[in-house]
Formats: structure tokens, C-alpha cells, sequence
């Protein structure tokens, strides 16, 4: 597409002062595509450059559901869905709903991206910003990360009330983008056909596992799911010793008879699995989606 003077001189300047950029706005702003772009360009100037994706629909990096975060190279940089360095589990495509698990997963992978020592570290994040939710989330996530640059795309005012706030903060430095003619609106289908193929692609080289139910630990409790009886086809998080979320798989049955629970799951996940986080999307390895369910009352 083509690149507006205002973006080119902004990443222009970014490269030149490095640091740790957040990108702000609602859907449909562009911010996906300025970041890449900047990335694309640091890579290009020699910059190493880290890169936490905390789009849990339209992701970039990893599945959909689950923040990712990679060092961005020659070689990875273009791909449609770059294989993740980390990831953690929200399990679900909005984080309506879910703030504190978006908040702490991005300050999670924000720190072990740093220890990287990343000369530009790059955080790209959902376009929830309407209402006292999307205003808590990207406010906490600001003060969380305290990035160097919030980059704030907007079509009329609509971030007016966050960007009041950081305006009274000598850090982080605003930069205020206008959203490029070029930056369509994507339909909820559309939305829905993108994480599609992104499910599809990484669930390609699945594989069925058997995991002995008394050998790994549940979130919520597995006595709470078994109560509902919600569990086939539900997104599962994949955890290893240290809590850190190895992959994620979809349940395809309860064998009772074995104690077993039945994962799909990519067959690159082969470490040990401890842990299962439940999530909140119903969908198969071919990326079709049945709906959401609440495991626990709020």
C-alpha cells in the first residue's frame, strides 16, 4: 500500500531513537500495518527487533487466542502467521472479558522480549478502546509497560479520553497518526475467514494425544468443566512445568474408560505437558468456530 509521508517520517524517527513502541487504536486503524512496515524497515537497517502481538483475533504472531512474541528477522518477517519465540494463553479472540489475562500476558512477554535486548521492541494490541473496558485495558497496559512511544491512530476522536490522560505524563512521548484512505474496514466475516486460515494453518500437523487426567493440573478446576459438559471442541491452553504456555490444542473427547482426556494438538508439541487451561472459544482444526462458552459465574 501506499505509505503516507507522516508514517514514513514517524518510523523514520523511531528507528532512529529505538526504544519500545505501543501501538494504539481502534479496529481497522491501520496499526497492524505500521508496524510492520517499521518493522520490516528496522530489520532492513540492521536493527534487531522484537515484536509482541497482543491481537488475540487478528494475530500475526501464533494462533489466534493467545499473545505471541518473536524476534523479527529477514526470514521471518514475512510470513503470514510468524512462528511465535513465546505465547500465552487467553483463549479467546477478544479480551472483552479478559483483561486481566490480556494485561499480564503482555507484560509477560514484554519482559522476556527485553531480555532479548532488542534495540526497537515493537507491541502491537486489539482495537478494543470504546467504553470504561477498552479505556481500562490499553490505560493499564500503558502504565504496565511504560513504553518509550504510543503511536495512536484514530479516525475522528475516538481515543480522545486515554490520550488526555498521557498528555499530564512526561513519558511515554504521543504521536498522533491520522488512519490512511487506503485502511479499509474489515467485515465481522472477513474477521472470521482470517482466523480461519490462521487456525487452519497451525492446526495442519495436528495430532491426536492421550493425557492421564490425574497426572495434570486444570484451570478452572476439571470438576467445573466435567459439571458442564462443555468440553469437546473447546480451545485448550498447552503448559509445561514452569506454567509457560507451550502451544495450544482443541479437546476431541473424555475417555472415561482410561482416565484420559484427548487433545488435537501440532505435533511440535512434544515436551511434557503439566497443565491445561480452558478457554473460552469452541472450534475444530479446521478453524471453524461453534461459539463461546463461561466455564465459571463471574
Amino acid at each position: 500500500m501506499y505509505v503516507p509521508f507522516e508514517w514514513k517520517r514517524t518510523i523514520n524517527d523511531l528507528i532512529e531513537a529505538k526504544g519500545k513502541v505501543f501501538l494504539l487504536g481502534g479496529s481497522d486503524t491501520g496499526k497492524t500495518t505500521f508496524a510492520f512496515i517499521l518493522a520490516k524497515e528496522a530489520v532492513s537497517r540492521g536493527l534487531r527487533v522484537g515484536f509482541v502481538d497482543a491481537d488475540l483475533g487478528q494475530t500475526s504472531i501464533g494462533p489466534p487466542c493467545t499473545i505471541g512474541s518473536a524476534v523479527l528477522s529477514r526470514e521471518n518477517i514475512f510470513n503470514d502467521l510468524i512462528e511465535p519465540d513465546k505465547l500465552y494463553f487467553v483463549g479467546d479472540t477478544s479480551p472483552y472479558g479478559h483483561l486481566l489475562q490480556s494485561v499480564v500476558g503482555t507484560k509477560q512477554l514484554v519482559d522476556e522480549t527485553e531480555k532479548l535486548n532488542p534495540d526497537l521492541l515493537i507491541i502491537d494490541t486489539s482495537g478494543l478502546i470504546d467504553g470504561a473496558m477498552g479505556q481500562a485495558l490499553k490505560y493499564h497496559k500503558i502504565i504496565s509497560l511504560r513504553p518509550d512511544f504510543v503511536i495512536a491512530s484514530q479516525r475522528e476522536d475516538e481515543l480522545y479520553v486515554i490520550l488526555k490522560v498521557l498528555s499530564s505524563y512526561q513519558k511515554p512521548v504521543v504521536k498522533i497518526l491520522p488512519v490512511p484512505v487506503e485502511v479499509k474496514r474489515l467485515s465481522s466475516e472477513m474477521r472470521a475467514k482470517n482466523r480461519k486460515l490462521k487456525f487452519e494453518s497451525y492446526f495442519k500437523d495436528s495430532t491426536r494425544i492421550k493425557l492421564k487426567i490425574n497426572q495434570i493440573s486444570f484451570y478452572p478446576s476439571f470438576q467445573d468443566v466435567l459439571k458442564r459438559r462443555e468440553f469437546e471442541n473447546l480451545i485448550v491452553g498447552l503448559k509445561d512445568e514452569n506454567g509457560s504456555t507451550k502451544g495450544i490444542g482443541v479437546i476431541d473427547k473424555l475417555n472415561n474408560k482410561d482416565g484420559c482426556i484427548e487433545i488435537f494438538t501440532p505435533a511440535s508439541i512434544n515436551q511434557i505437558i503439566k497443565g491445561i487451561e480452558f478457554g473460552f472459544l469452541k472450534i475444530n482444526i479446521n478453524g471453524d468456530e461453534f461459539g463461546k462458552v463461561r466455564l465459571w459465574k463471574t
